[in-house]
């Protein structure tokens, strides 16, 4: 059996509100431990700015 290197790797993604989320985006209401566990993965002028769920 022979394998076909591996080669560079695309990911493409839609991201209007699908997978990164602002603050305002997510809504969050409810008190803190009710909140989904987020990821802050963009920081703009040393404040968090988009997230992960």
């Amino acid at each position: 059996m022979t394998t076909a290197a591996a080669g560079p790797v695309l990911f493409a993604s839609d991201l209007d509100r699908t997978l990164i989320y602002s603050a305002a985006a997510l809504g969050l209401t409810g008190p803190d431990h009710a909140a989904p566990r987020l990821l802050c993965v963009e920081v703009y002028q040393a404040k968090p700015l988009s997230y992960l769920t």
